[in-house]
């Protein structure tokens, strides 16, 4: 269990890392003392999510693979 854990807050570390226009920003994160619930701080996303933001947008399925 703990090596899962562990591939966790690496994959996290990257994450915090990464500067991309189409990957929100992980600010921080959590790990309960037991290491058994993670808690992720992430910047506000104002278009809710991918899906909701297509149907909005009206994007073709073209389009939407190009992002």
């Amino acid at each position: 269990m703990l090596e899962q854990q562990l591939a966790l807050v690496r994959e996290l570390e990257v994450w915090a890392k990464l500067d991309h226009p189409n990957i929100l920003p992980l600010v921080g994160f959590h790990l309960s003392s037991e290491l058994d619930e993670a808690w992720l701080v992430l910047l506000y996303a104002s278009n809710r999510n991918v899906f909701k933001y297509f149907e909005r947008t009206n994007l073709s399925l073209d389009n939407c693979l190009e992002l």
